[in-house]
């Protein structure tokens, strides 16, 4: 009876733990759910999802315009992401109730993917897409513009943040302190594949983290850029600079390029690795490097172009077989393409870098543009700087990006690409205003908003033009009759070049660009209504017996003279 008993409550004992077992396995399979944000789902907003998810949960955000949401996310181990394309957080014009940033990250190791960023404002001038609070967060695939900064650090002394493939454009106050990246007091601060251009007088990378590694970037102010500094440490720390292209531009408002422990040396480590790396400056006069507070410093195989000093301030340790010349022979220099060409005194003339506490100072990949890389093929001996010579000439070509005022198209500033490559371009109004037309090599597209340039064999040009939303959608010509007006097949319609103009109208009388008479509308007019004559003429519902080219030369697909 003795062991019946005791076997009895054995069984039972197995029992409850399978039971409570099951509990546990059942809690964490129903906490880790996956919750889907759009205008169609349940939840809208983002800000919706912030507020209901768990521990471990995955959100998914569909892509589309998320005007004036704010979310502050609490939950730890999140995975937050674009899906369909890039989701988009425009505050423009919003009161920001956290005073902080359109995402506030409290929650430990939080991933965030696939997400723009814009509009960020708030009275003490440091508004940012993300204001990092808690410890751990990984950004990749992102895009971070006009806010006052991109992503801020609230000086957690645990945090380690990693950001990778993304993008910082625009961002600043305009006093010098903000910026489009800037970390606090961290643990370690790594930036990866990353494009940072265009800041509003504040740097393109400020990190006081005790660790950086800043590898494998284009840090650029472009041709009308206006950083101070290109990167800033301004409290050192243990330091790996590898394999960047770091551009300084003739507006930029300071002479250093980049500066270490400018501010004093309070982080515990002084220690600064900048190897394989190009370095260029179109400023009047500018320096490289600027070291202060006497740190452990290796500066080897970088390439200085451009630059009245190189290296200055007090360090121990080497800066040796770097490149100081006027003459390296870039690919394309003007277009910030800094590969090298067959000629280049770079080639060939590395050094083994060594390593550095353990790590390779040994460049192993490149930056692709925009915001990607590539393995670093290295033929034979080291070459200098942050681009292989591989005896494969490349052909690029560059497609010009401007927007006018009320938009912008992304991504912006001159593109450098291969032949053969495609590049895609999303043309996106600001808030209050409304896109009005896109022009491709100068010939209009209408109101798209995305292009994609196929199979690139020549140099092109992109220009979107955006109105207010008050403005009439469809404001009539200055001159010349309205379109809609028109007696449909009553009468031919005229499509003709006369002399330095094109134009559409009701008589053969000579529509001009110049032309008054108000029978006759100019062919920019009848574009800016409608885009495309082809668009107008199916518009008007127009039979082709019924159009008459009075100059054959305007028979074409875009039925311009």
């Amino acid at each position: 009876m003795k062991y019946k008993v005791t076997n009895t409550f054995f069984t039972i004992m197995s029992l409850i733990w399978l039971l409570v077992l099951f509990i546990v396995v059942s809690a964490i399979e129903v906490s880790a759910a996956t919750l889907h944000v759009g205008p169609s789902r349940t939840f809208t907003k983002p800000s919706q999802a912030a507020a209901e998810a768990q521990d471990g949960d995955i959100i998914e955000i569909d892509a589309a315009t998320y005007q004036g949401d704010l979310a502050t996310w609490t939950a730890d181990n999140l995975t937050i992401k674009g899906v369909g394309g890039r989701a988009h957080l425009d505050v423009t014009g919003t009161t920001i109730s956290n005073k902080k940033a359109i995402w506030v990250v409290q929650g430990n190791n939080t991933t965030i993917e696939n997400i723009e960023f814009s509009g960020a404002k708030v009275p003490s001038h440091n508004g940012a897409g993300i204001r990092s609070e808690g410890d751990g967060l990984t950004v990749r695939y992102c895009y971070f513009h006009h806010n006052e900064n991109g992503i801020l650090e609230s000086n957690r002394p645990n945090n380690e943040i990693l950001v990778e493939y993304s993008e910082f454009a625009h961002q600043g106050y305009g006093d010098g302190y903000s910026h489009n990246i800037y970390i606090g007091r961290a643990k370690k601060f790594t930036l990866k594949y990353s494009y940072s251009h265009h800041s509003a007088t504040g740097h393109l990378v400020k990190s006081r983290a005790a660790e950086n590694h800043i590898l494998y970037n284009r840090l650029s102010d472009e041709v009308d850029g206006t950083s101070s500094y290109v990167l800033d440490l301004p409290n050192g720390g243990r330091s790996y600079v590898i394999g960047n292209i770091m551009h300084q531009g003739k507006e930029a408002s300071n002479n250093n390029l980049f500066s270490y422990a400018e501010e004093g040396n309070l982080n515990p480590e002084q220690a600064l690795y900048v190897s394989g790396n190009t370095f260029v400056n179109d400023r009047s006069n500018g320096t490289a490097i600027k070291v202060v507070s006497n740190p452990m410093v290796k500066i080897v195989n970088n390439i200085f172009d451009g630059f009245s000093k190189t290296v200055v301030g007090d360090y121990q340790g080497e800066a040796v077989n770097n490149l100081s010349n006027d003459d390296v022979k870039f690919v394309d220099r003007d277009n910030h393409d800094y590969h090298l060409i067959a000629t280049s005194p770079a080639i060939g003339s590395g050094v083994n870098p060594g390593t550095a506490q353990g790590i390779s100072l040994m460049p192993v990949h490149e930056y692709v543009h925009p915001e990607n890389s590539t393995q670093r093929q290295i033929v034979g001996t080291l070459d200098i700087g942050a681009y292989e010579y591989t005896g494969q000439t490349q052909t690029t070509y560059t497609i010009g990006v401007t927007a006018g005022v009320g938009g912008r198209i992304s991504p912006t500033g001159t593109q450098v690409v291969a032949a053969g490559d495609d590049q895609s371009f999303t043309i996106t109004p600001d808030s209050g205003y409304r896109l009005s037309n896109v022009f491709v090599d100068e010939n209009s597209q209408g109101t798209i908003t995305s292009y994609i340039f196929s199979n690139i064999q020549a140099n092109h040009t992109i220009h979107a033009t955006f109105e207010k939303t008050d403005a009439p959608s469809s404001p009539p010509p200055s001159t010349g009759f309205n379109l809609d007006n028109i007696p449909v097949n009553e009468h031919p319609l005229y499509i003709d070049k006369d002399g330095d103009g094109y134009g559409v109208g009701p008589t053969p009388n000579g529509p001009d660009a110049d032309d008054t008479d108000p029978t006759v509308t100019t062919y920019d007019s009848a574009m800016a209504r409608y885009g495309t004559m082809e668009a107008l003429l199916n518009h008007l519902g127009y039979a082709p017996e019924n159009i008459i080219y009075v100059d054959p030369s305007c028979m074409n697909s875009d039925l311009k003279c």
